[in-house]
């Protein structure tokens, strides 16, 4: 029996905008990495009109966009890569604790070189949507994104861009009481 989803996914009918959410939360990317490789396993990495993510999973979203997810994976699970754009000791020195620029502007495209030429040819539209961790303050005063928050910024941006369906990698859990809606 074919699960309802892949049957959505590869027989759509005239006029569907579907659109893929992929959550970000740093290294939770490692997570949304895994079901984006499933996806392009599948074969159903071109089945979607847009790619959606925030954080972390915009880029999982980005590797699948350009057909080279394969070639992302090992930024979440080889620990050379891993240790180079996690350095807690960086901002002793006033620097990012995650160093994101160096890892996108440089080791990924020292990975797979032509990678962002890929995904501007993509037949998939990717929108990378921040959140603003300044009105996401928890109770207790600490700036966070709650799964939630950070699922539902692009989530709402992808129904909001006209997409009648949206495909949602979800890493986390809602917390009691709380709705991604």
């Amino acid at each position: 029996m074919t699960h309802p989803v892949l049957a959505a996914l590869r027989r759509r009918s005239d006029g569907t905008r579907v659109a893929l959410v992929v959550e970000g939360g740093g290294m939770r990317g490692a997570v949304s990495g895994g079901m984006a490789l499933a996806l392009h396993e599948l074969g159903l990495a071109g089945a979607f009109d847009a790619a959606y993510g925030s954080s972390a999973g915009a880029l999982n979203a980005m590797w699948l966009v350009s057909g080279r997810l394969p070639q992302g994976i090992p930024t979440w699970v080889d620990p050379r890569l891993v240790h180079a754009l996690i350095q807690p000791r960086r901002a002793l020195r006033g620097g990012p604790v995650v160093d994101v620029t160096t890892l996108v502007e440089r080791r990924y495209e020292q990975l797979s070189p032509g990678l962002f030429a890929a995904v501007l040819a993509s037949g998939t539209e990717l929108h990378p949507v921040a959140t603003d961790a300044r009105s996401a303050s928890r109770s207790d005063g600490a700036s966070a994104i709650s799964p939630c928050r950070s699922t539902a910024a692009p989530l709402r941006t992808s129904v909001a861009t006209g997409c009648s369906s949206v495909a949602l990698a979800r890493t986390a859990a809602n917390s009691p009481g709380e709705s991604c809606s």
